[in-house]
């Protein structure tokens, strides 16, 4: 009973050197009642001194855990146990300490350890010359390390990724911290920073308050930047950022963010100020907002807003903060059934284009849109309904307000030998009410009603290959319906800017929105092309064209053109499985084929050496709108020069205009606890206090247990 009485008390102390007290229940009575297995070369009793001593190849085994060493010596009279030589004690968790020496009293409150090195995980661990325990609470280590990274098997020698050394680190169980004195940071072996004091949560805290990893670099407009993020925990369920944002042109941005769960719902939010330059003013106050709140009521219904704001138009791109060109703010309602949908919006927009005019953006409020489709009828067939209501108005320009519902039903029909025929019929009904922006009141309201059928027909042929599959389909179909002339009195908000592709070339209505319909009847034709390869590449490809029987000219601008035959499109897809992918989307004039648009996008390579590419050309200068050629090219290189070197550059090009709009080179090191990057920006972008610049920031991670 005594030796089992000792040993139990010795494993339990043995753990307050493990810097994790909290999760140690030393309970010495309960523990004299547990089985201990003690084997040891030699076991001595000194009935004088009132000492037991076990020497040669000592292993006691007790509540999971497992003690070796050289001796173990428990001294009743002093109360006083001791483990000499070699000792190591490994735990239910799995993590080990190891020492030369320990030496702890009885009631398990104070202690000293030599050569301790505590492994916490399989690669984390911590060492020092000497730890001391006192009180029960307190734990100081002298001359320590901390490291959570691997050593190389190769080179065990070698200095860790990073490692956390200190002349004194004390662990208070009680208020869960680890304070360092007189601590650097080295990294390969190489010291990079020194602080006198530095203070750190324990294992046991899961998140905690504290300074993050700071960003440094340099910028042409601003001067030398440093972010210095502060986490805030502020509670369990929510928690800020604060980064100040120091600039030695600019000065100082105060930037944070603010995370609130709550039941039903999440709000996240961030915002910035400052007092800086602009285009006219040496000092003006600069900011912005951007916000998300979403709340589910019930199982049905859900709310939530979306506020994003800036204070100018340049504010966010001169600061790098979002490279937007369009702010939407939205408040909406939306509810969810059985085949049914709703949702009401209002919307508000803030241009940041030297072009934009906030008294002209218009405010949507509201737009309300709801669904319904309904079962299988005894046709087959199947009916759905929608209805919208549409409310826009400008501070300076025209106001309009839109009714909407239409009906479809639709049929699929299969045949034998595989044809499929889908039949479609729909209703739509529109009722406009305008205001002019000089004019007191509405103009009368105008409206239209336009039905419209539709046919579509699809036939696979199949055919098997030694390689693999071929699906070839060809596809027609007539769409009708009655001309509706040019409708003055109803204004095109919502398909102003329509393009002909292959995603809506069959489509019943090809524009977007409500506004704009598509009168008359078409014929719709073309053909779907796929190879399927067993060894894991393919192919597919499209190619299609209407052709207009009857009805309006109203698709002049975008590619559809007045004449009756629309421009050609297409696509053609390559999959080539673990070397890349490759798409590319065309439009051909209907006349010559020349090439109106041609859209590229590609990824090849293994993880070692990858290209992406992505080109579009689009040649806008016979449009109704004309606004010139548009072409750009974007390429990046990124490759691994070893196993933990990596490296990448691009370039976004204007080809049309022969210039770079953007440079930019990257290299970085990391591994299982570092990351180190380097990047390097070139921007050419002009847009009044926003000038072509140079920015150099380095970015470093270091990985711990858990994190961050």
């Amino acid at each position: 009973m005594r030796i089992g009485r000792a040993a139990a008390l010795l494993l339990a102390g043995l753990q307050a050197f493990a810097l994790a007290p909290g999760q140690v229940r030393a309970q010495p009575e309960d523990g004299a009642r547990r089985t201990v297995e003690l084997l040891s070369d030699t076991l001595a009793y000194d009935r004088a001194r009132d000492r037991m001593t076990a020497r040669g190849h000592v292993e006691i085994r007790h509540a999971g855990r497992l003690l070796r060493a050289d001796a173990v010596i428990y001294d009743r009279a002093a109360d006083r146990m001791e483990a000499r030589g070699n000792v190591s004690i490994r735990e239910p968790s799995g993590r080990t300490v190891l020492a030369d020496e320990i030496d702890i009293s009885g009631d398990l409150k104070d202690g000293v350890a030599r050569r301790i090195r505590i492994l916490l995980t399989e690669a984390a661990r911590i060492s020092a010359e000497r730890a001391e325990r006192i009180g029960a609470a307190r734990t100081e280590l002298k001359d320590a390390a901390y490291t959570p990274c691997r050593r190389c098997p190769e080179e065990p020698a070698r200095a860790p990724s990073w490692e956390l050394k200190a002349d004194r680190v004390i662990h208070d169980s009680i208020a869960r911290d680890i304070v360092y004195r007189d601590a650097w940071l080295e990294v390969g072996g190489i010291p990079i920073l020194y602080t006198p004091y530095f203070i750190h949560p324990d294992p046991t805290v899961e998140r905690s308050s504290g300074l993050l990893i700071p960003t440094v670099g340099s910028d042409a407009m601003l001067g030398l930047v440093a972010r210095a993020p502060i986490f805030l925990d502020l509670a369990p369920d929510r928690d800020a950022t604060f980064t100040p944002i120091v600039t030695s042109r600019e000065g100082l941005v105060g930037l944070i963010e603010y995370r609130h769960r709550f039941p039903g719902g999440l709000f996240v939010g961030e915002g910035s100020l400052t007092r800086g330059s602009t285009q006219t003013e040496r000092s003006a106050t600069r900011g912005h907002f951007d916000g998300r709140l979403r709340y589910d009521i019930d199982g049905t219904w859900r709310t939530g807003i979306d506020v994003a704001l800036a204070s100018d138009d340049t504010y966010l791109g001169r600061y790098r903060l979002s490279s937007d060109k369009i702010l939407t703010s939205n408040l909406f309602l939306e509810g969810f059934g059985a085949r049914r949908h709703v949702v009401a919006n209002l919307f508000r927009f803030q241009g940041l284009r030297p072009g934009d005019r906030f008294r002209a953006t218009p405010l949507i409020q509201p737009e309300i849109e709801a669904s319904y489709l309904g079962v299988p009828d005894r046709f087959g067939g199947r009916t759905g309904i929608e209805a919208g209501l549409r409310v826009l108005t400008r501070r300076s320009g025209e106001d309009n307000l839109r009714l909407s519902l239409e009906s479809l039903w639709t049929r699929p029909l299969y045949g034998a030998g595989g044809h499929l025929v889908t039949l479609e019929a729909r209703l739509r009904g529109d009722a406009y009410l305008s205001r002019a922006a000089d004019a007191d009141r509405f103009a009368e309201p105008v409206g239209r009603v336009f039905p419209q059928v539709g046919l579509d027909w699809r036939y696979p042929l199949i055919r098997a290959t030694r390689f693999g599959e071929i699906v070839f389909t060809p596809i027609t179909g007539l769409i009708a319906g009655p001309a509706l002339g040019r409708r003055t009195a109803i204004v095109n908000e919502d398909a102003r800017h329509f393009e002909l592709d292959d995603t809506n070339v069959f489509a019943a209505s090809r524009p977007p929105g409500r506004d704009l319909i598509e009168d008359g009847q078409r014929l719709k034709y073309g053909a779907e092309l796929a190879l399927l390869d067993r060894a894991g590449w393919g192919a597919t490809g499209f190619l299609g064209q209407s052709y207009r029987i009857s009805g309006s000219r109203l698709l002049s601008d975008g590619g559809s053109g007045p004449e009756r035959f629309s421009d050609l499109v297409g696509r053609a897809a390559l999959d080539l499985d673990a070397f890349g992918e490759l798409s590319y989307h065309f439009r051909l004039d209907r006349e010559d084929l020349s090439v109106e648009r041609s859209e590229l996008a590609g990824t090849f390579g293994p993880e070692t050496l990858t290209l992406a590419i992505s080109y579009l050309w689009l040649d806008n200068r016979n449009a109704a709108r004309a606004r010139g050629e548009r072409q750009e090219l974007r390429l990046r290189l990124a490759g691994r020069l070893s196993e933990n070197v990596h490296a990448s550059g691009s370039l976004w090009r204007d080809v049309a205009a022969s210039r770079d709009i953007q440079q930019m080179f990257e290299i970085g090191y990391a591994d299982d606890c570092l990351s180190v990057t380097l990047n390097l920006t070139r921007s050419f972008t002009w847009d009044r206090d926003i000038r072509p610049t140079d920015s150099l920031f380095l970015r470093m991670r270091l990985i711990a247990l858990d994190g961050d």
